[in-house]
């Protein structure tokens, strides 16, 4: 790894540890969606829906934090203030946080509304979730693609 500064240290080992662990948790949910889905009232639908949102409701807390982490300790602004380039990049980034954090709130409502029985008000629930997980993996390919462009760009390798 180029040399990074002491600062950057700080929060570059964070970030990659929590990539990693929000990609494992991404892989163990879509494992999880690959099963079918009980119909609505049917044997297991409770069941089904009660760890689908245990699983919503991990990854948002998981996503909540690491949000927060990237906002208020470092990470976007130093991005921001070493490379001015970026700015609109990093603050589209900003802006999905609290979309994404919306979208599964109104995913886990709709999996209540299904573990008792009734039909959700949108019933693509599987297809919701895996979308807002697609989209989760491009957010943070894009975060990962600035941090190393920028620690590229600090160790002069491009010149």
């Amino acid at each position: 790894m180029p040399h990074v500064e002491p600062n950057k240290q700080l929060w570059l080992g964070r970030v990659l540890d929590e990539h990693e662990e929000l990609r494992r948790s991404l892989d163990e949910f879509r494992g999880f969606l690959s099963s079918p889905r009980p119909d609505v009232g049917a044997t297991g639908c409770h069941t089904w829906a009660s760890e689908c949102a245990t699983r919503l409701v991990e990854l948002h807390e998981k996503l909540f934090r690491h949000f927060r982490f990237e906002e208020y300790e470092g990470m976007l602004h130093d991005l921001s203030e070493a490379h001015p380039r970026v700015i609109p990049q990093v603050e589209e980034i900003e802006r999905e946080h609290p979309e994404m954090l919306e979208s599964l709130r109104n995913i886990v409502g709709d999996v209540l509304v299904y573990s008792e029985g009734l039909p959700p008000e949108d019933s693509r629930i599987r297809r919701r979730i895996t979308e807002v997980l697609d989209r989760l993996v491009s957010h943070e390919q894009r975060e990962m693609d600035l941090i190393q462009h920028a620690f590229y760009r600090d160790i002069g390798a491009g010149d």
